[in-house]
Protein backbone atom coordinates (compact mmCIF):
# COMPACT_ATOMS: atom_id res chain seq x y z
CA UNK A 1 0.00 0.00 0.00
CA UNK A 2 2.93 2.34 0.57
CA UNK A 3 3.07 5.35 2.87
CA UNK A 4 0.15 7.76 3.01
CA UNK A 5 0.26 11.49 3.37
CA UNK A 6 -1.05 12.45 6.81
CA UNK A 7 -3.72 15.09 7.29
CA UNK A 8 -5.62 15.54 10.52
CA UNK A 9 -9.20 16.57 9.91
CA UNK A 10 -10.59 16.48 13.45
CA UNK A 11 -9.45 16.39 17.06
CA UNK A 12 -11.18 14.47 19.84
CA UNK A 13 -10.76 13.36 23.42
CA UNK A 14 -8.75 16.26 24.92
CA UNK A 15 -6.68 15.65 28.05
CA UNK A 16 -4.72 18.16 30.12
CA UNK A 17 -1.93 17.57 32.62
CA UNK A 18 0.61 19.73 34.48
CA UNK A 19 4.00 18.50 35.72
CA UNK A 20 7.35 20.10 36.49
CA UNK A 21 6.33 23.55 35.29
CA UNK A 22 4.90 22.35 31.96
CA UNK A 23 1.24 22.10 31.01
CA UNK A 24 0.65 19.55 28.28
CA UNK A 25 -2.55 19.50 26.23
CA UNK A 26 -3.21 16.20 24.47
CA UNK A 27 -5.76 15.25 21.82
CA UNK A 28 -6.60 12.43 19.47
CA UNK A 29 -5.95 13.62 15.93
CA UNK A 30 -8.03 11.91 13.28
CA UNK A 31 -6.58 11.55 9.81
CA UNK A 32 -8.99 11.79 6.89
CA UNK A 33 -9.92 8.73 4.90
CA UNK A 34 -8.40 8.53 1.43
CA UNK A 35 -9.77 7.36 -1.89
CA UNK A 36 -8.07 6.25 -5.09
CA UNK A 37 -10.02 5.99 -8.31
CA UNK A 38 -13.27 6.33 -6.43
CA UNK A 39 -12.36 3.39 -4.18
CA UNK A 40 -11.81 3.51 -0.40
CA UNK A 41 -8.01 3.13 -0.14
CA UNK A 42 -7.39 4.07 3.49
CA UNK A 43 -9.77 4.28 6.47
CA UNK A 44 -9.94 7.00 9.08
CA UNK A 45 -6.99 6.67 11.44
CA UNK A 46 -5.70 8.62 14.42
CA UNK A 47 -2.69 9.41 16.58
CA UNK A 48 -2.07 11.31 19.83
CA UNK A 49 -0.61 14.81 19.62
CA UNK A 50 0.36 17.33 22.30
CA UNK A 51 1.16 20.99 22.75
CA UNK A 52 3.34 22.22 25.61
CA UNK A 53 2.84 25.38 27.67
CA UNK A 54 5.06 27.01 30.28
CA UNK A 55 2.89 27.13 33.42
CA UNK A 56 4.51 30.46 34.37
CA UNK A 57 3.19 32.24 31.27
CA UNK A 58 0.83 35.14 31.79
CA UNK A 59 -2.36 35.32 29.76
CA UNK A 60 -0.91 37.72 27.19
CA UNK A 61 2.17 35.52 26.71
CA UNK A 62 0.04 32.44 26.16
CA UNK A 63 -2.11 34.18 23.55
CA UNK A 64 1.00 35.47 21.78
CA UNK A 65 2.64 32.04 21.68
CA UNK A 66 -0.46 30.36 20.29
CA UNK A 67 -0.66 32.92 17.47
CA UNK A 68 2.91 32.32 16.31
CA UNK A 69 3.44 30.48 13.04
CA UNK A 70 5.96 28.28 14.80
CA UNK A 71 3.31 27.04 17.24
CA UNK A 72 2.72 23.39 16.45
CA UNK A 73 1.63 20.10 17.90
CA UNK A 74 4.01 17.23 18.57
CA UNK A 75 3.17 13.61 17.91
CA UNK A 76 3.54 11.56 21.09
CA UNK A 77 1.94 8.31 20.01
CA UNK A 78 1.84 8.02 16.24
CA UNK A 79 0.19 5.66 13.86
CA UNK A 80 2.41 2.95 12.42
CA UNK A 81 1.95 1.95 8.82
CA UNK A 82 3.16 -1.13 7.04
CA UNK A 83 2.36 -3.01 3.88
CA UNK A 84 -1.39 -3.55 4.15
CA UNK A 85 -1.61 -2.60 7.82
CA UNK A 86 -2.26 0.47 9.94
CA UNK A 87 -2.12 0.98 13.71
CA UNK A 88 -4.58 3.46 15.18
CA UNK A 89 -4.14 5.19 18.57
CA UNK A 90 -7.15 6.56 20.45
CA UNK A 91 -8.45 8.14 23.67
CA UNK A 92 -5.41 9.71 25.38
CA UNK A 93 -5.74 9.60 29.16
CA UNK A 94 -3.18 11.40 31.31
CA UNK A 95 -2.03 12.00 34.85
CA UNK A 96 1.22 12.98 36.55
CA UNK A 97 3.52 12.27 39.48
CA UNK A 98 6.37 14.61 40.29
CA UNK A 99 8.10 15.57 37.04
CA UNK A 100 6.63 12.63 35.15
CA UNK A 101 3.65 12.54 32.80
CA UNK A 102 1.82 9.24 32.31
CA UNK A 103 -0.06 8.83 29.03
CA UNK A 104 -2.38 5.86 28.50
CA UNK A 105 -4.08 5.27 25.15
CA UNK A 106 -5.88 2.56 23.25
CA UNK A 107 -4.51 1.00 20.09
CA UNK A 108 -5.97 -1.22 17.41
CA UNK A 109 -4.60 -2.61 14.16
CA UNK A 110 -6.34 -2.24 10.81
CA UNK A 111 -5.45 -4.81 8.16
CA UNK A 112 -6.16 -4.69 4.45
CA UNK A 113 -7.59 -8.12 3.61
CA UNK A 114 -9.36 -9.20 0.44
CA UNK A 115 -10.00 -5.67 -0.74
CA UNK A 116 -11.27 -4.19 2.53
CA UNK A 117 -9.96 -2.92 5.87
CA UNK A 118 -10.57 -5.09 8.94
CA UNK A 119 -10.25 -3.91 12.55
CA UNK A 120 -8.37 -6.03 15.06
CA UNK A 121 -8.66 -6.15 18.83
CA UNK A 122 -7.87 -3.28 21.19
CA UNK A 123 -4.85 -3.10 23.46
CA UNK A 124 -3.44 -0.55 25.86
CA UNK A 125 -0.32 1.54 25.25
CA UNK A 126 1.48 3.43 28.01
CA UNK A 127 4.26 5.96 27.60
CA UNK A 128 5.91 7.95 30.39
CA UNK A 129 7.50 11.34 29.81
CA UNK A 130 9.80 13.30 32.09
CA UNK A 131 9.96 17.09 32.15
CA UNK A 132 13.59 17.95 31.42
CA UNK A 133 13.53 21.59 30.31
CA UNK A 134 10.30 23.37 31.30
CA UNK A 135 11.17 26.90 30.17
CA UNK A 136 13.92 26.91 27.56
CA UNK A 137 14.85 25.39 24.24
CA UNK A 138 12.54 23.82 21.72
CA UNK A 139 9.02 23.16 23.06
CA UNK A 140 9.12 19.64 21.61
CA UNK A 141 12.07 18.85 23.89
CA UNK A 142 10.48 19.99 27.14
CA UNK A 143 9.22 16.48 27.84
CA UNK A 144 11.42 13.47 27.10
CA UNK A 145 9.26 10.47 26.30
CA UNK A 146 10.28 6.92 27.11
CA UNK A 147 9.59 3.69 25.28
CA UNK A 148 6.03 2.56 24.61
CA UNK A 149 4.89 -0.09 27.10
CA UNK A 150 1.99 -2.53 27.35
CA UNK A 151 0.74 -2.15 30.95
CA UNK A 152 -1.48 -5.25 30.79
CA UNK A 153 -0.76 -8.54 29.05
CA UNK A 154 -3.35 -10.87 27.59
CA UNK A 155 -3.03 -13.38 30.44
CA UNK A 156 -3.81 -10.71 33.05
CA UNK A 157 -6.94 -9.67 31.18
CA UNK A 158 -8.02 -13.27 30.58
CA UNK A 159 -7.54 -14.14 34.27
CA UNK A 160 -10.01 -11.46 35.39
CA UNK A 161 -13.16 -12.88 36.95
CA UNK A 162 -15.23 -10.90 34.47
CA UNK A 163 -14.05 -13.10 31.57
CA UNK A 164 -12.78 -10.02 29.76
CA UNK A 165 -11.43 -10.16 26.24
CA UNK A 166 -9.89 -6.70 25.74
CA UNK A 167 -9.46 -3.31 27.40
CA UNK A 168 -10.02 0.16 25.99
CA UNK A 169 -8.69 3.52 27.19
CA UNK A 170 -11.54 5.84 28.17
CA UNK A 171 -9.87 9.22 27.60
CA UNK A 172 -9.78 12.22 29.93
CA UNK A 173 -7.77 12.29 33.15
CA UNK A 174 -6.32 9.77 35.53
CA UNK A 175 -5.82 10.33 39.25
CA UNK A 176 -2.80 10.56 41.53
CA UNK A 177 -4.14 9.34 44.88
CA UNK A 178 -3.02 10.89 48.15
CA UNK A 179 -1.02 7.72 48.91
CA UNK A 180 0.86 8.01 45.59
CA UNK A 181 -1.11 5.37 43.68
CA UNK A 182 -1.54 6.17 39.97
CA UNK A 183 -5.03 5.36 38.67
CA UNK A 184 -6.54 5.41 35.18
CA UNK A 185 -10.19 4.88 34.18
CA UNK A 186 -10.70 2.04 31.76
CA UNK A 187 -13.34 0.24 29.72
CA UNK A 188 -13.29 -3.51 29.15
CA UNK A 189 -15.26 -5.91 26.99
CA UNK A 190 -16.35 -9.49 27.30
CA UNK A 191 -18.03 -11.43 24.51
CA UNK A 192 -21.25 -9.40 24.86
CA UNK A 193 -21.01 -6.25 26.98
CA UNK A 194 -18.84 -3.28 27.93
CA UNK A 195 -17.90 -2.38 31.53
CA UNK A 196 -16.03 0.39 33.37
CA UNK A 197 -13.20 -0.24 35.83
CA UNK A 198 -9.71 1.05 36.68
CA UNK A 199 -6.07 0.17 36.16
CA UNK A 200 -3.61 1.26 38.88
CA UNK A 201 0.04 1.20 39.92
CA UNK A 202 1.37 1.38 43.48
CA UNK A 203 5.05 1.46 42.45
CA UNK A 204 5.36 4.54 40.23
CA UNK A 205 4.29 2.75 37.07
CA UNK A 206 6.65 -0.23 37.25
CA UNK A 207 3.74 -2.70 37.31
CA UNK A 208 0.01 -2.28 36.77
CA UNK A 209 -3.04 -4.07 38.14
CA UNK A 210 -6.60 -4.35 36.92
CA UNK A 211 -9.30 -3.70 39.52
CA UNK A 212 -11.29 -6.78 40.54
CA UNK A 213 -14.59 -4.96 40.59
CA UNK A 214 -16.28 -3.17 37.72
CA UNK A 215 -19.48 -1.38 36.84
CA UNK A 216 -22.66 -3.10 35.65
CA UNK A 217 -22.82 -3.99 31.96
CA UNK A 218 -23.27 -1.24 29.38
CA UNK A 219 -21.83 1.50 31.62
CA UNK A 220 -19.14 3.26 29.63
CA UNK A 221 -16.84 6.31 29.42
CA UNK A 222 -15.77 6.42 33.09
CA UNK A 223 -14.53 9.66 34.68
CA UNK A 224 -12.76 9.27 38.01
CA UNK A 225 -11.54 11.46 40.84
CA UNK A 226 -10.49 11.08 44.49
CA UNK A 227 -12.60 12.76 47.14
CA UNK A 228 -12.33 12.36 50.92
CA UNK A 229 -10.53 9.05 50.71
CA UNK A 230 -12.88 7.53 48.14
CA UNK A 231 -12.43 6.93 44.44
CA UNK A 232 -15.50 8.25 42.61
CA UNK A 233 -16.39 7.04 39.13
CA UNK A 234 -19.08 8.58 36.93
CA UNK A 235 -20.24 6.39 34.05
CA UNK A 236 -22.70 6.70 31.18
CA UNK A 237 -25.21 3.85 31.29
CA UNK A 238 -28.15 2.95 29.08
CA UNK A 239 -30.54 4.49 31.60
CA UNK A 240 -28.55 7.60 32.45
CA UNK A 241 -25.41 8.60 34.33
CA UNK A 242 -24.46 6.87 37.55
CA UNK A 243 -21.90 7.55 40.29
CA UNK A 244 -19.98 4.70 41.91
CA UNK A 245 -17.68 4.84 44.93
CA UNK A 246 -14.81 2.59 45.98
CA UNK A 247 -12.58 2.64 49.07
CA UNK A 248 -10.60 -0.48 48.19
CA UNK A 249 -9.02 0.42 44.84
CA UNK A 250 -11.88 -0.91 42.78
CA UNK A 251 -12.32 -4.29 44.45
CA UNK A 252 -15.90 -3.29 45.20
CA UNK A 253 -18.01 -0.48 43.74
CA UNK A 254 -21.11 0.91 45.46
CA UNK A 255 -23.62 3.11 43.68
CA UNK A 256 -23.31 6.48 45.40
CA UNK A 257 -26.79 7.92 44.96
CA UNK A 258 -26.73 11.51 46.18
CA UNK A 259 -22.95 11.51 46.62
CA UNK A 260 -22.63 14.32 44.09
CA UNK A 261 -25.83 16.35 44.62
CA UNK A 262 -26.31 18.83 41.83
CA UNK A 263 -23.86 17.05 39.54
CA UNK A 264 -24.98 13.52 38.82
CA UNK A 265 -28.14 13.08 36.74
CA UNK A 266 -31.01 10.74 37.38
CA UNK A 267 -31.86 8.28 34.61
CA UNK A 268 -33.66 10.01 31.76
CA UNK A 269 -34.59 8.82 28.28
CA UNK A 270 -32.52 10.18 25.43
CA UNK A 271 -28.93 11.30 25.23
CA UNK A 272 -29.43 14.92 26.31
CA UNK A 273 -33.10 15.56 27.23
CA UNK A 274 -34.16 19.15 27.81
CA UNK A 275 -33.14 20.50 31.21
CA UNK A 276 -30.86 17.56 32.08
CA UNK A 277 -27.11 18.12 32.30
CA UNK A 278 -24.58 15.30 32.00
CA UNK A 279 -21.13 15.45 33.58
CA UNK A 280 -18.46 15.58 30.89
CA UNK A 281 -15.33 15.79 33.03
CA UNK A 282 -14.26 16.36 36.61
CA UNK A 283 -11.01 16.90 38.48
CA UNK A 284 -9.94 17.95 41.96
CA UNK A 285 -7.55 20.76 42.77
CA UNK A 286 -6.30 22.72 45.76
CA UNK A 287 -6.95 26.44 45.31
CA UNK A 288 -5.84 28.88 48.01
CA UNK A 289 -5.52 26.02 50.48
CA UNK A 290 -9.01 24.68 49.82
CA UNK A 291 -9.68 21.42 48.01
CA UNK A 292 -12.27 21.77 45.29
CA UNK A 293 -13.81 19.56 42.64
CA UNK A 294 -14.12 21.15 39.22
CA UNK A 295 -16.52 19.70 36.71
CA UNK A 296 -18.27 20.38 33.44
CA UNK A 297 -21.82 19.43 32.53
CA UNK A 298 -23.28 19.28 29.06
CA UNK A 299 -26.86 19.42 27.87
CA UNK A 300 -29.63 21.50 26.35
CA UNK A 301 -31.07 24.38 28.35
CA UNK A 302 -34.62 23.60 29.46
CA UNK A 303 -37.18 24.41 26.81
CA UNK A 304 -34.56 25.41 24.25
CA UNK A 305 -33.36 23.68 21.14
CA UNK A 306 -30.01 24.12 19.50
CA UNK A 307 -26.39 23.26 20.24
CA UNK A 308 -25.25 21.63 23.44
CA UNK A 309 -24.12 23.97 26.19
CA UNK A 310 -21.68 23.49 29.03
CA UNK A 311 -21.81 24.44 32.68
CA UNK A 312 -18.61 24.94 34.67
CA UNK A 313 -18.90 24.42 38.41
CA UNK A 314 -17.04 23.60 41.60
CA UNK A 315 -17.61 21.75 44.81
CA UNK A 316 -16.03 22.81 48.10
CA UNK A 317 -16.29 21.96 51.78
CA UNK A 318 -17.16 25.49 52.89
CA UNK A 319 -20.69 24.60 54.03
CA UNK A 320 -19.82 21.33 55.70
CA UNK A 321 -19.65 22.67 59.24
CA UNK A 322 -23.06 24.32 59.01
CA UNK A 323 -25.11 21.96 56.87
CA UNK A 324 -23.13 18.73 57.03
CA UNK A 325 -23.21 18.67 53.28
CA UNK A 326 -21.09 19.95 50.46
CA UNK A 327 -21.79 23.22 48.73
CA UNK A 328 -21.90 23.61 44.96
CA UNK A 329 -21.09 26.68 42.94
CA UNK A 330 -21.87 27.23 39.30
CA UNK A 331 -18.91 29.13 37.92
CA UNK A 332 -20.52 29.97 34.63
CA UNK A 333 -22.75 28.81 31.85
CA UNK A 334 -21.92 29.54 28.29
CA UNK A 335 -22.65 28.23 24.86
CA UNK A 336 -19.79 26.42 23.21
CA UNK A 337 -17.47 29.13 21.84
CA UNK A 338 -17.05 29.19 18.09
CA UNK A 339 -13.40 28.31 18.59
CA UNK A 340 -14.17 25.12 20.45
CA UNK A 341 -15.16 22.93 17.55
CA UNK A 342 -13.85 19.50 16.69
CA UNK A 343 -11.11 21.29 14.76
CA UNK A 344 -9.68 22.93 17.88
CA UNK A 345 -9.16 22.18 21.54
CA UNK A 346 -9.88 25.02 23.97
CA UNK A 347 -8.34 25.66 27.36
CA UNK A 348 -10.43 27.76 29.73
CA UNK A 349 -8.22 30.04 31.74
CA UNK A 350 -9.49 31.91 34.81
CA UNK A 351 -7.55 35.13 34.83
CA UNK A 352 -10.21 37.12 36.61
CA UNK A 353 -12.79 37.04 33.86
CA UNK A 354 -12.47 33.49 32.56
CA UNK A 355 -11.30 33.18 28.96
CA UNK A 356 -10.75 30.47 26.39
CA UNK A 357 -7.70 29.88 24.26
CA UNK A 358 -8.22 27.83 21.09
CA UNK A 359 -5.40 25.36 20.51
CA UNK A 360 -5.46 24.80 16.78
CA UNK A 361 -3.55 21.58 16.28
CA UNK A 362 -2.30 21.73 12.68
CA UNK A 363 -4.11 19.48 10.25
Amino acid sequence: MGLFQLRRGFFFSPSLVSAGGVIAAFAEGEMDAEYQGGQFSKPFSSDVVAEYIDSAWEWSTLVGEVKKKEWSAHTVLGEAEGEGSLDVVRHPTTTMKGNKVFLLAGSTALSYVNGSWKEGGFELKLVVGEVTNPTGGEPSKRIKWGEIQSPLNESTIAAHKGNLTECLASGGSGVLMEDGTIVFPLMAKDEVDVYSLIIYSMNNGSTWSLSEGMSPAECETPRITEWEGSLLMIVDCDNGQRVYESRDMGTTWTEAIGKLPGVWTKPQPGDYPDGVWHVDALITATIEGRKVMLYTQRGHASGKKGPLRSTFGSRTTTARFLLDRLSWTVLGRRSSPACCTRMAICIFYNGGSGKAVPFHFPA
